[in-house]
This record gives C-alpha cells, structure tokens and sequence, in this order.
C-alpha cells in the first residue's frame, strides 16, 4: 500500500501528502482539534446531519472540505495557489 495521498483538481496534482513523514506538533494539534469537534458537533454530508459520524463519513467529511477549499483558491486566483506546508509537497 502506497504511503501518498494526493489531491488532484481539474486533472491537475494539487497536493501530495507523504503519510510516512510524521506530522509537526501544529499539524497535530490541528488535526487531534477537528477529531474533537467531529466527536462533539457530528458533520454534515450531502445536506444531512450525523450525529456519531463513523471513520468512512469522517473521511468524507474531511476529503470534502479539500476540495472545497481547493476549488475557492483556484476561482480567486485564476488557478490553484498552494501554500507551503511542512509535510506537504504541493504543486
């Protein structure tokens, strides 16, 4: 199994994520903040509240609020503008 997880959008490698790299202590604390908002508030996918969201809807959750964020940075600037990021290798 492959250690990369990338973000592809409009057919263009936007971030690339090496899973085998540990995180830095804000990545982290970041990360350990969203899983507790997501135990306490639930999320929403495609307009419906889930209360106990299961690791495959957190996923989703998750994976969707990429490509939004994504798809907003590409619509301001005419094209996707990465920020760069310490585990992160965008292009």
């Amino acid at each position: 199994m492959t250690e990369i997880v990338a973000v592809v959008v409009n057919g263009e490698l936007t971030i690339r994520y090496d899973r085998s790299r540990a995180l830095n202590d804000r990545q982290r604390e970041s990360l350990d903040g969203l899983d507790r908002r997501m135990e306490q508030e639930g999320v929403e996918l495609e307009g419906a509240r889930i209360i106990a969201p299961d690791l495959g809807q957190r996923s989703r959750f998750i994976a969707d609020r990429i490509e939004a964020r994504a798809t907003r940075q590409g619509r301001r600037a005419g094209g996707f503008k990465p920020r760069d990021s310490d585990n992160n290798t965008r292009h």
